[in-house]
Protein backbone atom coordinates (compact mmCIF):
# COMPACT_ATOMS: atom_id res chain seq x y z
CA UNK A 1 0.00 0.00 0.00
CA UNK A 2 1.20 3.63 -1.13
CA UNK A 3 1.07 5.73 1.59
CA UNK A 4 3.13 9.02 0.57
CA UNK A 5 6.08 9.84 -1.94
CA UNK A 6 9.23 11.74 -1.50
CA UNK A 7 10.42 14.06 -4.14
CA UNK A 8 14.48 13.86 -4.43
CA UNK A 9 15.93 16.43 -5.93
CA UNK A 10 18.45 14.89 -7.61
CA UNK A 11 18.08 14.47 -11.67
CA UNK A 12 19.07 11.39 -13.73
CA UNK A 13 19.18 12.06 -17.56
CA UNK A 14 17.22 15.37 -17.16
CA UNK A 15 14.39 14.33 -14.73
CA UNK A 16 13.23 14.34 -11.57
CA UNK A 17 13.45 11.46 -9.58
CA UNK A 18 10.04 10.20 -7.36
CA UNK A 19 10.51 8.03 -4.44
CA UNK A 20 7.30 6.06 -3.28
CA UNK A 21 6.74 4.88 0.12
CA UNK A 22 5.18 1.90 0.81
CA UNK A 23 3.54 0.76 4.20
CA UNK A 24 4.71 -3.14 5.06
CA UNK A 25 3.10 -5.29 7.27
CA UNK A 26 3.64 -4.94 10.97
CA UNK A 27 4.80 -0.91 10.56
CA UNK A 28 3.74 1.34 13.27
CA UNK A 29 3.87 5.22 13.20
CA UNK A 30 7.33 6.61 13.28
CA UNK A 31 9.19 3.93 11.84
CA UNK A 32 11.07 4.42 8.75
CA UNK A 33 9.40 3.13 5.73
CA UNK A 34 11.16 1.50 2.94
CA UNK A 35 11.34 3.89 -0.33
CA UNK A 36 11.14 3.07 -4.32
CA UNK A 37 12.08 4.60 -7.02
CA UNK A 38 10.05 5.40 -9.93
CA UNK A 39 11.92 6.45 -13.63
CA UNK A 40 10.46 9.50 -14.26
CA UNK A 41 8.02 11.96 -13.10
CA UNK A 42 5.68 13.70 -15.64
CA UNK A 43 3.52 16.49 -14.64
CA UNK A 44 0.64 13.38 -14.48
CA UNK A 45 2.87 11.80 -11.87
CA UNK A 46 3.60 14.93 -10.38
CA UNK A 47 -0.49 15.56 -10.37
CA UNK A 48 -0.67 12.22 -8.99
CA UNK A 49 1.83 12.23 -6.36
CA UNK A 50 0.77 15.25 -5.14
CA UNK A 51 -2.81 13.74 -4.58
CA UNK A 52 -1.35 10.72 -2.87
CA UNK A 53 1.03 13.12 -0.76
CA UNK A 54 -2.55 15.16 0.13
CA UNK A 55 -4.13 12.18 0.60
CA UNK A 56 -1.38 10.19 2.53
CA UNK A 57 -1.89 13.67 4.77
CA UNK A 58 -5.51 13.48 5.21
CA UNK A 59 -5.28 9.53 6.55
CA UNK A 60 -2.48 10.60 8.88
CA UNK A 61 -4.56 13.74 10.15
CA UNK A 62 -7.46 11.82 10.49
CA UNK A 63 -5.76 8.94 12.46
CA UNK A 64 -4.27 12.20 14.66
CA UNK A 65 -7.92 12.93 15.07
CA UNK A 66 -9.18 9.27 15.96
CA UNK A 67 -5.71 9.25 18.46
CA UNK A 68 -6.82 12.40 20.08
CA UNK A 69 -10.64 11.40 19.92
CA UNK A 70 -9.83 7.97 21.90
CA UNK A 71 -7.11 9.57 24.34
CA UNK A 72 -10.13 12.12 25.17
CA UNK A 73 -12.62 9.67 25.75
CA UNK A 74 -10.43 7.43 27.66
CA UNK A 75 -9.60 11.04 29.70
CA UNK A 76 -13.43 11.64 30.05
CA UNK A 77 -13.94 8.59 30.92
CA UNK A 78 -11.43 8.45 33.55
CA UNK A 79 -12.39 11.65 34.91
CA UNK A 80 -15.83 10.10 35.29
CA UNK A 81 -15.28 7.29 37.09
CA UNK A 82 -12.82 9.88 39.38
CA UNK A 83 -16.13 11.57 39.88
CA UNK A 84 -18.10 8.59 40.29
CA UNK A 85 -15.96 7.45 43.23
CA UNK A 86 -15.62 10.86 44.95
CA UNK A 87 -19.52 10.73 44.58
CA UNK A 88 -19.74 6.78 46.10
CA UNK A 89 -16.61 7.62 49.06
CA UNK A 90 -18.79 10.94 49.73
CA UNK A 91 -22.00 9.07 50.13
CA UNK A 92 -20.07 6.63 52.21
CA UNK A 93 -18.79 9.13 54.13
CA UNK A 94 -22.16 10.38 55.04
CA UNK A 95 -23.82 7.06 55.75
CA UNK A 96 -21.06 6.55 58.51
CA UNK A 97 -20.72 9.84 59.68
CA UNK A 98 -24.90 9.76 59.90
CA UNK A 99 -24.63 6.34 61.78
CA UNK A 100 -22.27 7.59 63.94
CA UNK A 101 -24.71 10.10 65.15
CA UNK A 102 -27.35 7.80 65.16
CA UNK A 103 -24.85 5.13 67.46
CA UNK A 104 -24.02 8.02 70.05
CA UNK A 105 -27.91 9.55 69.77
CA UNK A 106 -28.56 6.13 70.83
CA UNK A 107 -26.17 5.81 73.33
CA UNK A 108 -27.17 9.32 74.90
CA UNK A 109 -30.97 8.79 75.00
CA UNK A 110 -30.19 4.73 76.57
CA UNK A 111 -28.06 6.51 78.97
CA UNK A 112 -30.95 8.92 79.82
CA UNK A 113 -33.40 6.30 80.24
CA UNK A 114 -31.12 4.52 82.38
CA UNK A 115 -30.57 7.50 84.67
CA UNK A 116 -34.59 7.73 84.30
CA UNK A 117 -35.26 4.25 85.27
CA UNK A 118 -33.04 4.85 87.81
CA UNK A 119 -34.32 7.49 89.21
CA UNK A 120 -37.72 6.25 89.01
CA UNK A 121 -36.62 3.53 91.18
CA UNK A 122 -35.00 5.40 93.79
CA UNK A 123 -38.59 7.58 93.77
CA UNK A 124 -40.57 4.74 93.81
CA UNK A 125 -38.45 2.93 96.73
CA UNK A 126 -38.60 5.91 98.93
CA UNK A 127 -41.99 6.67 98.32
CA UNK A 128 -43.00 3.38 99.08
CA UNK A 129 -41.21 3.42 102.35
CA UNK A 130 -42.40 6.81 103.03
CA UNK A 131 -46.10 5.01 102.32
CA UNK A 132 -45.05 2.28 104.37
CA UNK A 133 -44.00 4.08 107.74
CA UNK A 134 -46.74 6.25 107.02
CA UNK A 135 -49.33 3.33 106.80
CA UNK A 136 -47.37 2.13 109.87
CA UNK A 137 -48.06 5.41 111.83
CA UNK A 138 -51.27 5.37 110.91
CA UNK A 139 -52.01 1.39 112.13
CA UNK A 140 -50.14 2.78 114.83
CA UNK A 141 -52.33 5.78 115.72
CA UNK A 142 -55.68 3.97 115.08
CA UNK A 143 -54.67 1.35 117.80
CA UNK A 144 -53.67 3.65 120.52
CA UNK A 145 -57.24 5.22 119.51
CA UNK A 146 -58.51 2.45 119.78
CA UNK A 147 -57.43 1.20 122.92
CA UNK A 148 -57.93 4.39 124.39
CA UNK A 149 -61.47 4.32 122.91
CA UNK A 150 -62.13 0.30 124.45
CA UNK A 151 -60.43 1.75 127.75
CA UNK A 152 -63.07 4.21 127.81
CA UNK A 153 -65.91 2.23 126.94
CA UNK A 154 -64.80 -0.43 130.13
CA UNK A 155 -64.45 2.41 132.29
CA UNK A 156 -67.59 3.95 131.21
CA UNK A 157 -69.15 0.39 131.10
CA UNK A 158 -67.29 -0.37 134.90
CA UNK A 159 -69.23 3.71 136.04
CA UNK A 160 -72.30 2.43 134.67
CA UNK A 161 -72.26 -1.09 135.84
CA UNK A 162 -71.42 -0.02 139.47
CA UNK A 163 -74.00 2.84 139.02
CA UNK A 164 -76.37 0.31 137.99
CA UNK A 165 -75.23 -1.72 141.26
CA UNK A 166 -75.90 1.09 143.43
CA UNK A 167 -79.47 2.07 142.19
CA UNK A 168 -80.20 -2.02 142.21
CA UNK A 169 -79.01 -2.46 145.51
CA UNK A 170 -80.55 0.54 147.34
CA UNK A 171 -83.97 -0.61 145.56
CA UNK A 172 -83.51 -4.01 147.19
CA UNK A 173 -82.61 -2.91 150.75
Amino acid sequence: MVIGTVQKNKKAHGRIKTVMIEETPGMMGGEKMPEREEKSASPLDMSMNQMEKTYSAYVEARQQVERAYHENEILVNQASQRAEKRAHDSFDAAVAKSAKRREEAFSRVAEAREAAVREAEESFKSDNEAAEKDHDEAVSQAARERQEMLEKIWKQRDENMEQAWNIYSRMTR
